[in-house]
């Protein structure tokens, strides 16, 4: 296992799951431990991304280019 991989499983396409919160929380650890990465299990996914399904997911996306954390992010999905 990679120590610096961290699972969360969180679904970041339902609101009420608070994938939204989990992001600003990764953007403060990313800053301690900028090698660390975070995988969603999950949601739709293509190519390690989540797919846009609706304005939460879109939500999401422009959430974590925001907060530079695109390269601490993975989606894995179902």
């Amino acid at each position: 296992a990679d120590k610096n991989r961290v699972y969360v499983s969180t679904a970041a396409q339902t609101p009420f799951k608070g994938g939204h919160i989990v992001l600003r929380a990764i953007a403060i650890v990313k800053n301690r431990f900028p090698k660390t990465k975070f995988v969603f299990l999950g949601g739709k996914v293509t190519n390690g991304k989540l797919v846009v399904t609706d304005g939460y997911s879109k939500y999401i996306n422009k959430l974590i280019k925001k907060l530079e954390i695109q390269n601490n992010i993975e989606f894995i999905g179902r």
